[in-house]
C-alpha cells in the first residue's frame, strides 16, 4: 500500500499541470550600450521612450510559465538611451514635441519563446523598437529596427540567465538605433 501511495505522490508531482504553473518574472539590467564615432558636443535630446506593446507577457518557457518583466522595461529602455546619449556628448533632457532636437521611441515587440531539444533547449529572442526622430516638432524621419538571437540554454534555465538574454536583445536594440546611419547624421546634424 504504502508503494501505491508513493507512486501516485510522484505521478501527481510529475504531471503537467497549469495550476502549478507559476509565472517566471525578470528583473532586467541592460548592459552599457557602446557608440563609436556619435559626438554630441553639448547638443540638446529631449528624449523619451515609451512600451507601445498589446500583450506585456514575452512568451512562455518550457514548463508552461509566463515570463514576464518584473519593472518598467519603457524606463529600463529609456534609461540605457540616456545614459548612452550622455556619454556621447548629448545632453538629454525630458520629451516635448516642439524641442530642436527630439526622439520617441517605441517598444512594438518584445517577445521570448523556447523549444525542447534532447539534452538543451533553445531560447528564441526578438524585438523591435521604432525611433520619430523630429526637429521643432516636425518629424524628419521615423526608423523601425530590430534584432532576433537564437540561444542554447539547459533544459531549464534559471531566471536570472533568461533575463540576462532579454536585457541583451533590449542592448542590442539600443544600440542599433543609435548606430543607425539615418538616427547618427540626424543627431549630429545642427538644426
Amino acid at each position: 500500500m504504502k508503494t501505491i501511495s508513493i507512486l501516485l505522490g510522484l505521478m501527481l508531482l510529475c504531471a503537467p499541470s497549469e495550476t502549478l504553473a507559476a509565472d517566471m518574472h525578470l528583473d532586467l539590467n541592460i548592459p552599457q550600450v557602446s557608440v563609436e564615432g556619435l559626438q554630441g558636443n553639448g547638443q540638446v535630446v529631449a528624449l523619451w521612450v515609451e512600451d507601445a506593446r498589446k500583450e506585456t507577457i514575452l512568451g512562455k518557457n518550457l514548463q508552461g510559465e509566463n515570463v514576464a518583466l518584473k519593472g518598467d522595461v519603457a524606463a529600463a529602455v529609456m534609461a540605457s538611451f540616456s545614459s548612452t546619449l550622455r556619454t556621447a556628448g548629448f545632453r538629454v533632457e525630458p520629451f516635448r514635441a516642439d524641442a530642436p532636437v527630439s526622439i520617441l521611441i517605441r517598444i512594438q515587440s518584445l517577445t521570448y519563446d523556447s523549444e525542447k531539444n534532447f539534452m538543451t533547449s533553445t531560447a528564441n529572442l526578438s524585438c523591435k523598437l521604432m525611433a520619430t526622430l523630429s526637429r521643432s516638432g516636425v518629424m524628419k524621419k521615423e526608423r523601425t529596427l530590430g534584432t532576433s538571437g537564437e540561444f542554447t540554454l539547459p533544459w531549464r534555465p534559471n531566471k536570472d540567465r533568461v533575463a540576462e538574454l532579454v536585457s541583451e536583445i533590449l542592448h542590442d536594440n539600443v544600440q542599433a538605433v543609435l548606430q543607425d546611419a539615418d538616427t547618427a547624421a540626424f543627431l549630429t546634424t545642427t538644426p
